[in-house]
């Protein structure tokens, strides 16, 4: 059905560009897994999870030198924190864009999460994926094909993600995101 409404879809997106919940409301089903890929090939021609999971394993070696060189504040920033239930609704209602990841109260970090999801808005689009890396990839998607603005304090990443990870316009690339980028093969 959503290949059907495809044009009128798009047109929605960008004429339009309605805010995340009254899109929630109008096209419901594109915010499923399934409904993502599918919607990701038609704007792109490229198969979204095998693309992003193929070169992320790539780029994995790449990464971790730069994150290696990070340490300090950067490296405290990815420390997940832990609130109260009653903390973490506000918080996510006051989130303009993320993930989050529930682990039950007192789990170990090895244990699988309780709940991951995206928000946008303040709105849960998306709720009970299994992984983080999942989550990050929908996330980019959701951002590229409703047509938002990257958050300023998360630029590069999604530049990453978009220019390296999924091959989308990645000939101009700023002097940050360089760094990563794999060199040519011979």
């Amino acid at each position: 059905m959503m290949e059907k409404s495809f044009s009128r879809g798009r047109q929605d997106v960008v004429v339009e560009a309605p805010i995340i919940p009254d899109f929630k409301a109008r096209w419901p089903a594109l915010l499923s897994v399934g409904q993502l890929n599918a919607e990701f090939q038609r704007i792109t021609t490229v198969q979204m999870h095998s693309k992003f999971f193929m070169e992320l394993d790539d780029l994995s070696p790449r990464l971790l030198k730069v994150y290696a060189k990070k340490g300090g504040l950067q490296g405290q920033k990815l420390v997940p924190m832990t609130q109260s239930d009653e903390n973490t609704e506000e918080a996510l209602a006051d989130t303009v864009l993320g993930i989050f990841a529930i682990r039950h109260t007192g789990a170990d970090p090895s244990d699988d999460l309780e709940n991951v999801g995206i928000i946008l808005e303040g709105v849960k689009v998306i709720n009970d994926l299994k992984y983080v890396s999942l989550a990050v990839l929908l996330l980019f998607f959701i951002v590229y094909a409703l047509n938002l603005s990257y958050p300023s304090d998360l630029k590069y990443t999604f530049e990453v993600l978009q220019k390296i990870i999924m091959g989308l316009d990645g000939d101009k690339l700023s002097n940050k995101v360089q760094v990563l980028k794999p060199a040519p093969s011979c």
